[in-house]
């Protein structure tokens, strides 16, 4: 096996500067971009507030066109607010779909013209609202969102927009209204798919297919959008071991949009699923040359840490760390993300800073409790990261590597009945949640009575 290295990264096709956001926050970005897709089909039959014209609400079937054609629009007719709220929706999107972060920026410059032609606009707050669940800015995003919602209380983008920043601040009981007047008002793609990650969240799984189902079912106006529900369709899918209805999603999505962003990945984890680690391998070492992303990074770099292979891990780990300070320069919050990377580094300080500052930006949130509970683990501090751990799991995600972190410091803490539950709970969701921790799974498994699951292919 020939390990990637980092020239063939910068040596691809799109220089390496294609990056995507970091794993956890792409399925966050994902809903708001299918949120964005209904956005702006209204946009454009909308008179602008500057009394410029419009263009008709032709469907652009990618993001890409639909940038080229607000780019355009914007050079048309310069004082038209309306075109540049387009356009920084769209930028958003793009980024979704695998243009640059950098599209981020854009996007800000876009909303400060649009206030500029139009400051009372309600629109602008939509537009900023996105941006700011794209960049992991939640409290801005809810700030815009409730600006937007008080103008006018059925504009479903707003609700959308509000779902979403409740969910990540961890106001899970108001997420959870706003789904419902989401439903009663527009029980559409964007409703849907917004009620499934929630259920997914409180460890309803097939509620949260269910609730896929119906989004895919609803459609939209844009391939694109569809394309994006089956990926994460196909995602929930194989996380939780059904990795044929995974496969078949990742095989719609395609049909959809063939270049869908996060369908490579996803049919690499169903190859895994299915112990096929060299054909993974090889679809992920070919991915970080033709569409370099930090999930293709990290999902690489799992493997072979798990085939005993290193040799290009650190280049895997330049690469992500290039990807975070872009993300940095578009205004991303990361601290969540690169706390637990640093922490399955190794690098306990630097990752107990990070999950900290995460934490104390979102304390009511599921995520920041782990990363925080997992990173003050790896520094030692067992007796600290207790508590956190019982935060992560009170609303009963169903998430293996949740269970995992769960059950490692339960242990430690010894508390050997509830790390052993945790632990059968990790291997039931998923058994192969990590493949370069399933040695250290099996090991913990041993000494806490759990039988230790064969993976596929071993």
């Amino acid at each position: 096996m020939t390990s990637i290295t980092l020239d063939d990264i910068r040596d691809s096709g799109n220089g390496g500067a294609r990056r995507g956001p970091l794993l956890r926050r792409v399925a966050v970005i994902g809903l708001a971009a299918i949120a964005a897709g209904a956005v702006i089909g209204w946009w454009v039959s909308t008179p602008s507030p500057t009394g410029s014209t419009t263009v008709s609400a032709a469907i652009t079937r990618t993001p890409q066109e639909a940038i080229a054609r607000f780019e355009q629009m914007t050079v048309d007719q310069p004082d038209n607010a309306r075109a540049w709220q387009n356009l920084a929706t769209t930028y958003v999107q793009g980024v979704a779909a695998g243009e640059p972060l950098e599209l981020y920026n854009r996007a800000e410059a876009a909303i400060g013209r649009s206030r500029a032609l139009a400051p009372g606009d309600r629109m602008n707050d939509v537009a900023a609202g996105y941006l700011g669940l794209a960049r992991h800015d939640f409290a801005t995003a809810r700030v815009h969102g409730l600006a937007a919602h008080e103008s006018d209380p059925f504009d479903s983008n707003a609700l959308a927009i509000l779902i979403d920043a409740e969910i990540e601040l961890g106001n899970y009981t108001a997420a959870g209204e706003r789904i419902e007047a989401l439903l009663a008002l527009r029980p559409g793609l964007a409703a849907y798919s917004r009620l499934s990650y929630f259920r997914e969240l409180n460890g309803d799984i097939n509620g949260a297919r269910e609730a896929f189902a119906l989004a895919e079912t609803a459609g939209a106006g844009s391939e694109f959008d569809l394309a994006n529900v089956a990926v994460l369709r196909g995602k929930l899918a194989v996380a939780h071991g059904n990795a044929n209805e995974a496969a078949s999603a990742f095989e719609r999505a395609r049909q959809y949009v063939a270049t869908a962003n996060g369908a490579t990945a996803g049919e690499a984890r169903v190859l895994i699923a299915r112990g096929e680690y060299a054909r993974a391998t090889a679809q992920l070492e070919q991915a970080m040359v033709d569409e370099p992303s930090a999930e293709n990074a990290l999902l690489l770099r799992d493997l072979y840490l798990f085939q005993g292979t290193t040799a290009g891990v650190p280049a895997l780990d330049t690469f992500l760390d290039d990807n975070a300070s872009e993300e940095r320069a578009a205004g991303a919050d990361v601290d969540l993300e690169l706390g637990v990377i640093e922490a399955d580094r190794g690098n306990a300080a630097e990752a107990v800073r990070l999950a900290q500052r995460a934490y104390d930006t979102r304390p009511e949130n599921v995520f920041t409790a782990s990363g925080l509970a997992w990173a003050l683990h790896v520094a030692g501090d067992d007796a600290a990261a207790l508590p956190y751990v019982d935060r992560s799991l009170r609303l009963g995600t169903q998430d293996a590597v949740f269970r995992y972190r769960a059950a490692v410091v339960l242990a430690a803490n010894g508390q050997a009945d509830r790390a052993a539950q945790e632990l059968a709970t990790a291997f039931a969701i998923n058994p192969a949640f990590s493949l370069a921790k399933h040695a250290d799974a099996c090991a913990l498994a041993a000494d806490l009575g759990v039988e230790c699951p064969v993976l596929s292919g071993t």
